[in-house]
């Protein structure tokens, strides 16, 4: 909006793009170009099935899709998506804890400056190394506050080093050494900070393996920057085939795997339709809404509003929408019905929005589950105008049926008077810091 490429925040200007969607199409369009990874080119057809492992700077985001056209292309989603905190800056942290380590007392001189320019030495090495190799970072960014600290980088760096190597039991060709040239770090501790990411990825991977089976997915794209490097590439190839399943040659890292988001984010810029047709959902999505009192499904403590006959309803109720684990196309919205006011003087119908987190909320004639439950998030509200009415007015004159669409990377909202079907503003607002 500073930039003036939107006006508001519900412009049709702007639109959300997921990461793993978004380099799934760059590299499809490739490969069906005749471009991209080789393996890749032979299978893409429609029902071919695939799963993207997106291993970006802080997370690991997988999607498994299937195709449904090759022209025009477009996917439906067969699982929903999942992923974890094991990008590539898990082991950035685990390199500075080493350096930290090493400087002993004089830790503190890392400051964000020095923290960003030494990282940028160790980038420079980090996706280039393979297991069995040494990996050499040039300590330049710690000479100078170093030795404004009044002591000597070489002094500083070599002791840290032994104290390390003798802590860890490390000697020989295995050992650490470090001066004012060069820290050589060597392979089997590089490992220790890749395995603390890899570990993760192939447990969440893992995790999802009878899923894989279950929908026949037998090829694996590897994307993002962190995938570029060969111990990554290496240990999910392993895992994958070994491990899982797959068949020889069916794990792929796209040429350029580092930059298929940005690819695939202008292409869904010039096809704003999309190419996913459906999406399935991770969680479990809600309003919360006043029901009238009824003993078999509400708790009572939960009764806090009387209307103006005075008639009692439980008002923190969370209804479901959709569920976790249920598919949604990108044009089918799911329908909240009759919303009415519970007051004459109420001019607007405004419902809170929940996330359910840990599985799928109550329905039917179960008992109800309440704002207040664990694995509950807030979302934002949804408001939606229905005028004013007078005392003795039936409020259901005012009901209004309201249409969610999960299927697109956003929620979006419509609403529609239930008796006259003609349109009323409905907003939803997110809960930005709530």
């Amino acid at each position: 909006m500073s930039a003036g490429i939107v006006s508001t925040p519900d412009s049709t200007s702007l639109s959300l793009v997921l990461e793993p969607e978004s380099a799934m199409v760059a590299a499809f369009v490739e490969g069906a170009r005749g471009g991209g990874h080789q393996q890749l080119r032979g299978l893409l057809k429609a029902g071919f099935r695939v799963m993207v492992v997106d291993l970006g700077g802080g997370t690991l985001d997988v999607t498994v899709a299937e195709v449904t056209s090759m022209s025009p292309l477009s996917m439906k989603a067969l699982l929903a998506p999942g992923g974890g905190a094991f990008g590539g800056t898990v082991v950035d942290e685990a390199f500075l804890a080493f350096v930290r380590e090493l400087l002993q007392g004089h830790a503190s001189v890392v400051s964000p400056g020095v923290r960003m320019r030494l990282l940028e030495k160790w980038e420079a090495s980090k996706l280039k190394w393979r297991l069995g190799d040494n990996l050499l970072v040039d300590p330049q960014p710690l000479k100078r506050p170093i030795k404004a600290a009044g002591a000597s980088i070489e002094t500083v760096l070599s002791a840290g080093a032994a104290i390390y190597n003798r802590r860890n039991s490390l000697t020989g060709g295995g050992a650490v050494s470090a001066d004012d040239e060069c820290i050589a770090i060597p392979s089997g501790v590089v490992q220790r900070f890749f395995d603390a990411a890899v570990d993760g990825v192939e447990g969440h991977l893992r995790q999802i393996a009878p899923h894989l089976r279950a929908h026949d997915v037998k090829f694996a794209l590897l994307v993002g920057g962190f995938s570029e490097s060969p111990y990554v590439q290496a240990r999910l190839t392993a895992c994958l085939t070994t491990g899982l399943g797959f068949p020889a040659g069916n794990v792929a890292c796209s040429p350029g795997a580092g930059v298929l988001v940005s690819k695939g984010a202008a292409f869904f810029g010039l096809f704003p339709g999309g190419f996913i047709t459906s999406r399935v959902l991770r969680y479990s999505y809600g309003y919360q809404i006043s029901e009238r009192f009824n003993s078999a499904l509400h708790d009572r403590s939960k009764i806090v509003v009387v209307d103006d006959d005075g008639n009692e309803f439980s008002c923190d109720v969370v209804l479901p929408v959709a569920q976790a684990g249920t598919s949604h196309e990108a044009g089918k919205a799911v329908e909240i019905r009759g919303l009415h006011p519970i007051r004459a003087s109420q001019e607007v119908v405004a419902i809170d929005f929940y996330r359910y987190t840990a599985g799928q909320l109550a329905s039917g004639d179960a008992k109800r589950s309440y704002t207040s439950h664990a694995g509950m998030e807030k979302l934002g509200s949804l408001s939606v105008q229905v005028g004013a009415g007078k005392r003795g007015d039936d409020s259901s004159e005012r009901a209004v049926d309201v249409s969610v669409n999960f299927g697109q990377s956003e929620i979006s909202v419509s609403a529609r008077f239930r008796r006259t079907g003609v349109e009323t503003s409905a907003v939803l607002r997110y809960a930005v810091g709530e």
